[in-house]
């Protein structure tokens, strides 16, 4: 249970859970303490979830005194928070004046928090809701461990996806040490196994999260197996192709010895033919990559529709693959669905 005031409250005092993580090791060396107090403090701040320093009682008094004379502990103020039909819950948070999404997804007992990396994202997939707001800042890594936090608060949490709001290889000085937390024994100490982090596929940020040790799952968001008709829909792809995100998971899965999946969105008369399905299931035997196929969600203000074709299509990739699934996104009634995160109540 999450205990004492939401932040942001008319306090001067600097947010800690916003400093970079950078900042957060400096402010902790600046209170007389040691290295390994930075994991202490972690630990306090983003799991146990203390609001005021002086609930740290490993630290001296003249540490706790100065934390608290420099900086303010409180949590991220919720804004809103929606519980749709099928029992996903969406917070909207407010972290510092940026503006975030997290969903808590509930399937056969099991739920997912779904995490953002930042308000708004660079990135302008045509096809999603996160990219026509644009880019207002990275979240830093406290922002990120906030997430899984309060979600906690609803319910106990079997997998984390970071799949939110904002692309993580733009921000991976904050997104690596969040994930070193979650899987750390000193921090919440998940599985690698149980925490998938998705990406349109930033070459220089997967090979950097290769040997950055996190080892979590990867899931590529490739959506075309064509790179004109990917360029079209990620502009990215202009700079990275997919040919060279390709390369770079299956180098990913060598190296953190993990699991990468290919998600797949269908768009109608986009890239749901039945050549674009024959080359998907060969590029999965080729990468030795499972596919995720991602049915859209119509949006407004995105002029897509879910492709029509989709038992058609998912049988042809299943013959050419080396295994597909299928996913229907949860929460759509209150826009927590794939693609849909847009801030509505900020």
């Amino acid at each position: 249970m999450l205990r004492g005031k939401s932040r942001f409250e008319m306090n001067e005092k600097p947010l800690i859970r916003s400093l970079n993580h950078r900042l957060f090791v400096k402010a902790v060396r600046e209170a007389d303490l040691e290295k390994y107090s930075v994991d202490v403090l972690k630990k306090f701040l983003f799991k146990i979830g203390i609001t005021n320093f002086d609930e740290v009682t490993t630290f001296s008094k003249n540490a706790r005194e100065w934390l608290n004379s420099h900086f303010d502990a409180g949590l991220p103020k919720v804004l809103e928070r929606l519980r749709s039909k099928d029992e996903t819950i969406k917070l909207l948070l407010d972290c510092n004046g940026a503006k975030s999404e997290s969903v808590l997804m509930n399937s056969r007992g099991k739920r997912t928090a779904c995490i953002s990396v930042q308000s708004g994202c660079k990135l302008n997939c045509v096809f999603c809701a996160t990219g026509k707001l644009g880019f207002f800042r990275n979240l830093s890594f406290g922002e990120i461990l906030d997430q899984v936090l309060i979600l906690r608060g609803d319910a106990s949490i079997d997998r984390i996806v970071v799949m939110g709001m904002g692309e993580p290889m733009d921000n991976l000085d904050e997104v690596i040490p969040a994930l070193h937390f979650l899987t750390s024994k000193d921090g919440y100490g998940y599985s690698r196994k149980r925490i998938t982090l998705s990406t349109v596929g930033i070459v220089p940020g997967i090979e950097r999260l290769a040997d950055s040790g996190v080892g979590v799952e990867l899931a590529i968001s490739l959506h075309a197996v064509d790179d004109n008709v990917r360029s079209a829909i990620i502009p990215m792809n202009s700079k990275y192709n997919i040919e060279d995100v390709l390369k770079a998971s299956k180098l990913y899965a060598s190296k953190a010895n993990s699991k990468v999946t290919i998600e797949y969105l269908l768009l109608q008369d986009i890239n749901n033919s039945e050549d674009d399905a024959v080359k998907l299931g060969r590029i999965s035997r080729k990468y030795l990559m499972p596919i995720n196929l991602i049915v859209f969600n119509p949006t407004e203000g995105i002029e897509f529709e879910p492709a029509d074709n989709l038992e058609r299509f998912t049988k042809i990739v299943s013959d050419n693959a080396i295994a597909v699934t299928v996913r229907r996104s949860k929460g759509k009634e209150i826009s927590a669905a794939c693609g849909q995160l847009v801030m509505r109540g900020a």
